[in-house]
């Protein structure tokens, strides 16, 4: 197998497997099965779980932005419907898996961040990214006088960010979209409307 294949197969079954079961159920010696690479392959292209467990958050991260966190940074659309679709192809994003299964970066940041100082750096790298990103378009939408809110654009993007977590935690546990269906709500028809 060539290396980029090997890597690639080692990063797509670490994605699979560690947002199925998390980071702790989650042994290298299963990565390694299920991506089919032989036993002591591993450590040619991971220094450890750890670097395994960082590159399959990015690879997450850049999933999301392909499926959703695009939408935030197209000027074409008014800024409140940049995030309308941004917030709804996520949530289309999420329930279109076979299982309900949260968040990979919530549930990582649920099982490592108090403890694990390296995950949790970069998992608020990333939310911070993704917070920024809010903020600029919320930003744009009350300067245009498309958005009129009593708290700064900042406690609203924490919001967005806390509250769409919170929904993909509920509909985890529930097994049904109605916690994300309702938070949809909630965002476009009381707190962004």
């Amino acid at each position: 197998m060539k290396t980029t294949n090997a890597k690639q197969a080692l990063l797509a079954a670490g994605k699979e497997l560690i947002w199925e079961k998390g980071y702790t159920a989650t042994g290298i010696q299963d990565i390694l099965h299920v991506a089919n690479i032989p036993k002591g392959s591993f450590y040619h292209y991971f220094a450890s779980k750890d670097a395994l467990v960082l590159a399959v958050v990015e690879s997450y991260f850049q999933d999301f932005n392909t499926h959703a966190g695009h939408y935030l940074d197209d000027e074409s659309l008014t800024p409140l419907t940049r995030l309308r679709r941004h917030f709804e192809a996520a949530g289309q994003w999420f329930e279109s898996f076979s299982s309900y299964r949260g968040c990979m970066l919530g549930n990582l940041i649920q099982e490592l961040a108090a403890h694990h100082e390296v995950f949790r750096g970069r998992f608020r790298g990333f939310l911070e990214q993704w917070r920024s990103s809010l903020v600029h378009c919320l930003r744009q939408a009350q300067d245009g006088g498309e958005l009129h809110v009593q708290q700064s654009v900042e406690q609203v993007a924490d919001f967005c960010v806390s509250g769409l977590q919170g929904a993909l935690l509920v509909m985890k546990v529930s097994q049904s979209p109605a916690p994300l269906h309702a938070f949809l709500t909630i965002l476009f028809e009381v707190v962004l409307k």
